[in-house]
């Protein structure tokens, strides 16, 4: 029978346990704070064998919508234009982190432009990502 753990940082959930002498198990962690975590999986057998392994869990900073600025006088040419706060993500490099995209639509599409032109009268929903 093999047993199964993990450390890093956040809750570890309950392990689910399948294979031969429960050789393959599967946990949830959840609480993973923000930055670059390393976790260690380690199995170990009753005989005492020890197998272990270290990845990376990367959590990124969520950019936030700190400004709208809207303009429109009557027909199509309508804009608006959104302020997504400061990311903080020292710990990545800029391959990890991607940039802030923007949707006007609800977060139907998205697109890397802070602003949208040439609407009309209406309600929009924006959103920003990272």
């Amino acid at each position: 029978v093999f047993t199964h753990s993990i450390s890093g940082p956040g809750t570890a959930g309950t392990f689910n346990f399948s294979g031969l002498n429960n050789s393959n198990g599967t946990v949830s962690v959840s609480n993973i704070p923000i930055g670059a975590n390393e976790y260690i999986y380690q199995i170990t057998s009753l005989a005492g064998c020890v197998i272990a392994d270290t990845f990376d869990v990367k959590i990124f900073d969520t950019p936030v919508i700190t400004n709208i600025i809207t303009t429109c006088s009557s027909g199509s040419n309508g804009s608006i234009k959104a302020t997504a706060s400061a990311i903080n993500n020292a710990n990545f490099n800029a391959n990890d982190i991607g940039i802030v995209e923007y949707s006007f639509d609800g977060g139907n599409t998205y697109v890397t432009a802070d602003s949208a032109t040439g609407l009309t009268q209406g309600s929009y929903d924006v959103y920003v990502r990272n």
